[in-house]
């Protein structure tokens, strides 16, 4: 059996960890199966480029296809009984509004959806988003997580628990990543703010106005300055309004680093027991939750432990397997 994965072809910024993650599950599904992973030839802008992907997809088919998370619109030409696809999140109907977020819905959700044989989810939140979004029930679906690279795994062992010095890292600038509200939240408290992604304006004079010390990091790093990043902070802020999933609490979970995180969609079930939860639209919450973490060193040794302990049940083995079986019942 051959199967053909589909990938986007990503902007220059960003930490690439969707494609990292499937980079992992090509690994160890080419050890069983014959996969191939395929990233489409034009980003996703502009009509003309967004039909040559849909081309491009639809020539490239195979026994199985599987097309992975903001191409899905690829769906269109391609054999509905050879079809994967994985949806990611709702997020792009969540910021837009009127005719955009309608050909959103059509082409990115309901057609895909209509058009593949199984669908993958990535966590049980993306299923209730959708459902709730699009107004349906979903059928032939699984729920996968994701994980991350197997750099974050193979880390060595923290000799000691970290001293607390107040280095605080967000990843990522979409507006869901709350960056207003925790410049506000963390004003008057002594940190380092360091922000992987490039900041708007908005978000820029929002930091500015509440006098925080930060440092926006505005270009791709490798995998191994990602796993610095970490190593190097406190405090994982994430106290995100929407995720699919959340990748950076894994990350964080597995380079010992204490998190905060929220308490809705997504974020209660990756992290589990691991980080402290916040509301993310409530900016004292993220305060308390901040000064929490920061005064009580054995919560943050609790955490740690907990996230090691959390790590595990994200086994790239184990995810591999579960896509093998889908792939075998098409």
């Amino acid at each position: 059996m051959k199967v053909n994965i589909f990938l986007r072809n990503p902007h220059r910024l960003g930490n690439f960890s969707l494609e990292i993650f499937y980079k992992e599950l090509y690994t160890e599904l080419d050890k069983k199966i014959d996969a191939k992973l395929i990233r489409v030839p034009y980003k996703n802008k502009g009509l003309i480029g967004r039909l040559l992907n849909i081309v491009f997809c639809y020539m490239n088919q195979t026994d199985v296809n599987h097309i992975v998370g903001d191409i899905t619109y690829c769906a269109l030409l391609m054999d509905k009984k050879k079809l994967v696809i994985t949806l990611l999140d709702c997020i792009s109907l969540h910021k837009n509004t009127g005719f955009k977020k309608y050909i959103l819905q059509k082409y990115l959700f309901e057609m895909p959806i209509k058009k593949s044989s199984k669908r993958i989810l990535i966590s049980k939140a993306t299923k209730i988003d959708l459902e709730k979004l699009l107004k349906i029930k979903l059928n032939n679906y699984s729920i996968i997580p994701v994980t991350v690279s197997k750099a974050f795994f193979s880390q060595e062992e923290m000799s000691k628990p970290k001293k607390m010095s107040n280095t605080f890292l967000m990843i990522g600038t979409a507006e869901n990543k709350n960056i207003e509200r925790v410049a506000e939240a963390v004003e008057k408290i002594n940190c380092l703010l360091k922000v992987i992604g490039k900041l708007n304006q908005s978000q820029k004079q929002q930091l500015k106005k509440y006098k925080i010390n930060f440092i926006e990091v505005d270009k791709p790093l490798s995998e191994k300055e990602m796993i610095e990043e970490y190593q190097n902070a406190d405090l994982l802020l994430f106290p995100s309004t929407l995720e699919g999933f959340g990748m950076p609490i894994l990350e964080a979970n597995l380079s010992g680093l204490c998190i905060i995180t929220s308490n809705i969609s997504s974020m209660p079930y990756v992290a589990n027991n691991s980080a402290l939860l916040v509301d993310p639209y409530n900016v004292e919450s993220i305060r308390k939750g901040v000064k929490r973490i920061s005064n009580d060193s054995k919560l943050r040794d609790e955490l740690v432990i907990n996230g090691k302990i959390n790590s595990t049940r994200f086994k790239i083995e184990n995810i591999s397997r579960e896509h093998i079986n889908i792939y075998n019942s098409i």
